[in-house]
């Protein structure tokens, strides 16, 4: 009984670090080239190192850090091309999604809220924008009804949670755009929605280079 209580004490531990981490990472909290030290992290929740390079392990397997010789774990800084790649990969998975699209009367229900909520979000808030991209695509992965895909769209948004933050004030009208993606989730064909998924991902695309410099300039101000 001891053992199995050990056990799952130390979970908890991991799956606390690992979300203090996350937490941090997405809010620019961390700067990108100073190391995330396990020992510096332990003291600052209060569990023991162990845990808290478990969840770092984790976080650089989910691509949202990095290690390499002599540097630790740093956070992951993505380039053009990683950013491109990346869209053009969610770009493809929505796309297979929206093939063989079906929403339960829950979700349908649940998109209609959120529809409401995008035409109340003016100006654009820019927690608003990343919690209501992230219920779109996450909507579709869910009416597509496949596990392990729903975890790689879920994986690819945690990856562009930071990027996500800052179209804001990088991109125009990004509210409508998402109203508009909204509406044809709840209403459009098959050929609607992809159409309006190669837009949206086109037009991120277009404007990576002012994406990047937002990022930047946002992850070292904080």
């Amino acid at each position: 009984m001891d053992l199995v209580d050990d056990d799952m004490t130390k979970s908890f531990a991991a799956g606390r670090a690992y979300s203090q981490i996350k937490n941090r990472l997405f809010a620019f909290r961390v700067r990108p080239t100073v190391p995330l030290h396990a020992a510096e992290i332990a003291d600052m929740i209060g569990v023991s190192i162990t845990p808290v390079r478990e969840a770092l392990i984790r976080l650089s397997s989910e691509a949202l850090i990095e290690t390499g010789p002599r540097r630790g774990f740093t956070p992951k800084i993505l380039s053009h091309s990683e950013l491109e790649e990346l869209y053009t990969i969610n770009e493809g998975l929505l796309k297979l999604a929206a093939e063989s699209l079906a929403f339960s009367a829950r979700q349908k229900t649940c998109l209609t809220g959120l529809i409401a909520h995008l035409e109340r979000c003016r100006p654009p808030v820019p927690e608003a924008i990343v919690s209501y991209t992230e219920m779109l695509f996450h909507g579709i992965a869910a009416g597509f009804n496949a596990g392990p895909f729903n975890a790689t769209i879920g994986n690819i948004s945690d990856q562009l949670h930071c990027i996500r933050k800052v179209e804001a004030t990088a991109l125009p009208d990004i509210t409508g755009e998402l109203l508009t993606l909204a509406r044809t989730i709840h209403d459009g064909t098959h050929d609607d929605l992809r159409a309006c998924l190669s837009s949206y991902h086109t037009r991120r695309i277009d404007h990576i280079p002012a994406l990047l410099k937002e990022l930047y300039n946002r992850l070292h101000t904080g």
